[in-house]
Order: C-alpha cells, then sequence, then structure tokens
C-alpha cells in the first residue's frame, strides 16, 4: 500500500512574459510578445494536469500573484498584453518565491521568455537560489532595418595635432 505520510510533490511553474515595448519588435519569427505568449501556451499544455502555475508580467499586478490550474493559465498567457514598465529581476524573483511559499509541497522551475533588454539587476540576480530550476527563453534578435552610415572619417589623429582629442598626430 503506499504511504500516505508523504504525497508526491507536484510540479510548480512560474511563467514569466515580458510585455515590455521592447517585445513588440519583430524578429523571424514574428512580434516577440506573440511568440513568447505562444510558446508559454505550448508549454504549459505540455503539462500535467496537475501541474501548478503562476503567470507574471512586468505590471507586477496582484492578480499574477494567484496560482492556477492549466486552462487558467492559457487563459492569462492568452490575455497578456504590452505594458510601459521594466520590472526588476529582484522584484520578479520576489513575486515569484511568494507565490512558491504558497503553492505547498511542489517542485518549483521558474521559465522566463524575454528578449532580456533593459532589465534592471539583470539576470544575474536568478544565480543566487539554486534550490530552484530557472530557464531563460531569449526572443530571436530582430532584423535592424534601413540602417546606413552617414559619415566615415579615418585617420583623425593624422598631421601634427588631432582635431578631435587635441594630442600630437601619429
Amino acid at each position: 500500500f503506499p504511504s500516505h505520510d508523504k504525497q508526491a510533490a507536484r510540479k510548480f511553474y512560474s511563467i514569466y512574459i515580458d510585455n515590455s515595448a521592447s517585445m513588440l519588435l519583430k524578429g523571424s519569427e514574428g512580434e516577440h510578445l506573440q511568440f513568447a505568449r505562444q510558446r508559454a501556451v505550448e508549454f504549459v499544455r505540455s503539462c500535467d494536469e496537475t501541474s501548478l502555475f503562476q503567470v507574471i508580467t512586468n505590471d507586477l499586478s496582484g492578480a499574477e500573484q494567484k496560482i492556477l490550474q492549466r486552462e487558467e493559465a492559457i487563459e492569462k498567457l492568452d490575455g497578456i498584453s504590452p505594458g510601459i514598465f521594466n520590472a526588476a529581476w529582484d522584484d520578479l524573483l520576489s513575486r515569484q518565491k511568494e507565490a512558491l511559499s504558497r503553492a505547498g509541497n511542489v517542485n518549483p522551475t521558474f521559465l522566463y521568455y524575454s528578449d532580456f533588454q533593459k532589465i534592471p539587476n539583470g539576470p544575474s540576480a536568478l544565480s543566487q537560489d539554486t534550490q530552484i530550476q530557472k530557464f531563460l527563453f531569449p526572443a530571436a534578435l530582430s532584423e535592424l532595418s534601413n540602417i546606413s552610415i552617414d559619415a566615415a572619417v579615418g585617420n583623425l589623429c593624422a598631421g601634427s595635432r588631432c582635431d578631435v582629442c587635441d594630442r600630437p598626430g601619429q
């Protein structure tokens, strides 16, 4: 007979979707935000029905502290819209750990879908806690179109004095 003393830990996934303005750029896979949402939904659909989820964005709203079932997580992911904030990594991690503490006996995994631009404290804050699996999913780099050089000047330091730094020329 199975022991009732130890319940098998369910899986808990905290999913961060970067919804900052930079995620509106288009890459080879289309708009970064839409692509991140689609990838996260695919991931959630692949999880067990007993898994628990948290969906968090830069908004850090109170509703994002809720622990969700699989279908609720998919609905939440589908509803993410662009925002104007860039949350600090420390704040994201703190919110994720708060939800984790309420989830009970779980095996946690944190997933981050972002272009990893302009996020205060950078992803190095994630390495501090080695008890939680963390996966980073970077948005594909956007193609930069219509970039050109207006002017190029070489050998500015030639001659007796440099016109830029006012040092002797070379």
